[in-house]
């Protein structure tokens, strides 16, 4: 092959070789977009949340009654202060009532 001939299929080559350089940039590009990365995290979050509730539904099928024990544990930590208060109250009224038995 002639030097032109070297000089044309290198030249060639060279194009080529661009060419891919630029799909591969711009492949990159559309992959690192910041909406592509938002779609790919939030269908990385739907999927993690869905394998752990799956996970918890096997675990309080597995155990209900101590899911049962849980649930109330954690509801009578929600109302503690409601429930507080209507101790307080029923505590008063029975006191007041038995002040008034023996006393009035």
């Amino acid at each position: 092959m002639s030097a032109r001939g070297e000089y044309l299929a290198a030249c060639a080559r060279a194009s080529q070789k661009k060419a891919q350089a630029q799909q591969s940039l711009g492949e990159t590009k559309a992959r690192i977009a910041p909406s592509r990365l938002v779609q790919d995290a939030k269908g990385a979050t739907i999927g993690k949340v869905k394998e752990a509730g799956e996970h918890v539904k096997a675990g309080a099928c597995a155990h209900p009654y101590a899911t049962g024990a849980a649930i109330a544990a954690f509801l009578a930590y929600l109302a503690r202060r409601p429930l507080t208060t209507l101790t307080k109250r029923m505590y008063v009224r029975a006191s007041d009532s038995i002040k008034e038995t023996y006393h009035g």
